[in-house]
């Protein structure tokens, strides 16, 4: 069970940090794209604020990327954290009802041991 569970964490996180990279790596091509872009309109005679509106652009779809990014670790975050709490509740409750088990065996064993402290001992026939 151990070993399952440790790789199923193992496959969530291994999967978590294959889509931020591939997130990571398209962005970066988005950047790259958009930077080609402004430099090969950029000219002497182009107007500042055409550059300007383009990188204002650029910023905005790098900060939807950003959150892309941060949503997505997040969602991969809370699917790992509910694969450990589900079994540990789980197993939690299990030693709870064990150890609540022990101690009706140990309460019962204690009350036998009073009764026979409080019984009278048995006449020896003779």
């Amino acid at each position: 069970m151990k070993k399952a569970f440790q790789d199923s964490i193992q496959e969530a996180l291994q999967k978590g940090w294959a889509d931020f990279t591939t997130t990571l790596s398209n962005m970066e091509g988005e950047v790259q794209k958009r930077y080609r872009q402004v430099r090969e309109r950029v000219d002497p005679g182009q107007a500042k604020v055409e550059v300007q509106e383009t990188l204002a652009e650029m910023g905005r779809r790098i900060q939807q990327s950003s959150e892309d990014i941060e949503r997505t670790v997040e969602e991969r975050v809370r699917t790992v954290v509910s694969r450990i709490k589900d079994p540990l509740v789980e197993e939690l409750e299990h030693l709870r009802q064990q150890a609540e088990n022990i101690g009706s065996r140990i309460e019962s064993q204690i009350r036998r041991q009073k009764k026979d402290e409080d019984e009278p001992p048995a006449e020896a026939e003779g």
